[in-house]
Order: C-alpha cells, then sequence, then structure tokens
C-alpha cells in the first residue's frame, strides 16, 4: 500500500511462534504512539510505539477465528521462539551486509534499527576533544601514549582519513578519551559510542543481536573431557573486522594533522570497542 511504503523497511519480518506476553493498556508508556501514518478511510494504518512500527486494521476479508490448536514445540523450533524480531532484523542485516575479501578479511555493516536522522553533534565532538587537548598540555606521557595509540590506529588501517564532501550525508562523531588498564598500567583509547547529543547516542542507532555466546554449563563439561584444554584470546578482535564504507561516516572523530597541527577528521574502518553492536558482529562473523 503506498501509504505505508516509507517504513516497509522497518518493519518486523513475520514470525510464526507462541505469543508470550500480552501488554495491557494500563502499561501506557510501552503503547503510547509516537507517530502514526494513516490512508483513506478503511485502509490499514501504521502506529509507532516503544517497541518499533505496527500495522492496524483489515489485512484480510476473514476477521473471525476458525478455529485453535495447539502444538508442541522441537527444540530447534524452540531455540527460534527466544529469537526477538530485533535479533532476526539484526541477523539478517549482517547476512545481507557481509562480504568476503580477497584478502581473507570481513567486511559487515553496521546493525541500524533503522535509517537514521540525526543532528550535527560535531559541536560537542569539538568540545570534548578540547578538554582533552588541555589533558595533553598538562601530562606529556599521557599525550604520547594517546598519540602512539592513534598513529598505531592510522598506519593499521583501522580508521582513515574522512572525506570532505558530505552534504546531505548523515554523519555522526564519536568522542574519545583514554583509560588506564588498572592491572597492565596501559593506556587504551576508549571511544565514547554512548555520548548523547540532543537525546541521540551513537549504541542507540544500534542493534545488539541475539546471545550467540557458548552456553557456560556446556563450556564446563567439555573442559573436562581431556586431559588438556586450550584457551585462547582473538587480540584486538573487533578491530578484525571491517566496516562497510558506506556506514563509516557513522564512525567519524577528531585528531591532529602532524604536519600542519590542525584539527582534522577521521574516521574509523573497523567495528568500535564500546560500541553496542560489536560483540555480536563479531560472534557472527567468527
Amino acid at each position: 500500500m503506498p501509504h505505508l511504503w516509507s517504513i516497509e523497511r522497518n518493519l518486523p519480518p513475520k514470525l510464526n511462534i507462541l505469543v508470550a506476553l500480552l501488554i495491557g493498556t494500563d502499561c501506557s508508556q510501552a503503547l503510547m504512539p509516537r507517530e502514526t501514518i494513516s490512508g483513506a478511510d478503511g485502509l490499514p494504518f501504521a502506529i509507532k510505539t516503544l517497541f518499533g512500527w505496527t500495522l492496524c486494521g483489515q489485512v484480510s476479508e476473514c476477521n473471525h477465528v476458525q478455529h485453535v490448536h495447539t502444538t508442541a514445540l522441537s527444540k530447534e523450533e524452540h531455540n527460534l521462539s527466544r529469537i526477538s524480531q530485533n535479533d532476526m532484523k539484526f541477523l539478517e542485516l549482517l547476512n545481507d551486509g557481509l562480504t568476503k575479501l580477497e584478502n581473507g578479511s570481513v567486511s559487515l555493516s553496521l546493525p541500524l534499527k533503522e535509517e537514521p536522522q540525526l543532528p550535527n553533534n560535531k559541536i560537542q565532538a569539538e568540545k570534548r576533544f578540547e578538554q582533552l587537548l588541555k589533558r595533553f598540555r598538562k601530562d606529556e606521557a599521557y599525550k604520547a601514549e594517546y598519540c602512539t595509540f592513534i598513529k598505531e590506529l592510522i598506519s593499521d588501517n583501522h580508521a582513515e582519513l574522512a572525506p570532505s564532501n558530505i552534504k546531505d550525508k548523515e554523519t555522526w562523531y564519536i568522542p574519545h578519551f583514554g583509560v588506564y588498564h588498572p592491572k597492565k598500567k596501559k593506556l587504551r583509547i576508549v571511544f565514547d559510542a554512548s555520548a548523547k547529543h540532543m537525546g541521540k547516542s551513537h549504541n542507540e542507532l544500534l542493534l545488539t543481536g541475539p546471545d550467540q555466546m557458548n552456553n557456560l554449563v556446556g563450556i564446563l563439561l567439555r573442559f573436562r573431557q581431556n586431559t588438556i584444554a586450550l584457551s585462547c584470546d582473538v587480540q584486538k578482535m573487533f578491530h578484525n573486522f571491517i566496516v562497510a564504507p558506506e556506514h563509516r561516516n557513522f564512525l567519524r572523530f577528531l585528531w591532529i594533522d602532524d604536519a600542519t597541527e590542525q584539527i582534522v577528521e577521521y574516521r574509523m574502518t573497523r567495528h568500535l570497542f564500546g560500541a553496542t553492536s560489536s560483540p555480536g558482529v563479531a560472534t557472527f562473523a567468527l
């Protein structure tokens, strides 16, 4: 229906699952309309609530329940029923946006909840960056470690100079700061994906995806099966997965050009430490 085409991409897929929870009208915060789209009299209309878009109205000529039946779920069906519609959308977006490159690397898009409409938060990023520069002037050791980290990020192609021609394109600037590991005494740069500007943040744009981790009980049982057990850690795990080029403008940050000492814009080419979607993206890619 033409009047609903604009939200077609944001509608969840149809799932044949059991209803697990009914929300009553006494829970007004959950059901309160945020947006509505209506058509001509008698046509279905759309309501956006806290949980996303919902279609209301007649969808066929039959509006009467003919019969009700119950059935038992297999283990696979039961596991599927535990996946939410947002989780299904997360998996669908990653499947559609995954590209295997010639060098063996994997590129994945950001699992966006919907097409974002963002305010310009560059002013916020500039203020946070000015605070960082003040810290640099007070602490030369901190500055040296920080600069080394960012230079490695750029030399490893985990970050790139951001293009200047971004007119009519959605962008987002992510502030960053340094924290020392309590045991290693090593500076780690954190991208503040939760920083809000005019009620928006980078993390709020993203789907987190389903829990894809192995069950802890199963891990402990398998750990006892043989004489020797091995474990390993993936270094800079999230940085092993490339962000699709069309989504890199959501990962912009400010830095200083070594030659001119002017503030320039970079953008991440790898998934962020600090983004809520990164654990799910990395586990999916593995």
